[in-house]
């Protein structure tokens, strides 16, 4: 079955006559970080937005205990 997860395509029947995959190229893996950082303080800052929408301008206790206080 060609194109399932597992199953080699182009007829390669093991993964010796498989070509490597290409070298990434220099600082790629710095770019990369960049952005995910910057994606992850995005959703940080969405969820935010959308708590203090849902809460409003109540206090809110967590699970331990705490009062944060109102979220505005």
């Amino acid at each position: 079955m060609v194109g399932r997860i597992g199953n080699p395509r182009a007829g390669n029947e093991d993964c010796t006559t498989v070509s490597g995959a290409p070298v990434l190229p220099v600082g790629y893996l710095v770019s990369a970080s960049r952005i995910a950082d910057r994606r992850i303080i995005l959703a940080g800052y969405r969820s935010a937005d959308l708590l203090t929408r849902v809460v409003g301008g109540k206090e809110v206790s967590t699970s331990a205990g705490f009062t944060l206080g109102p979220l505005l």
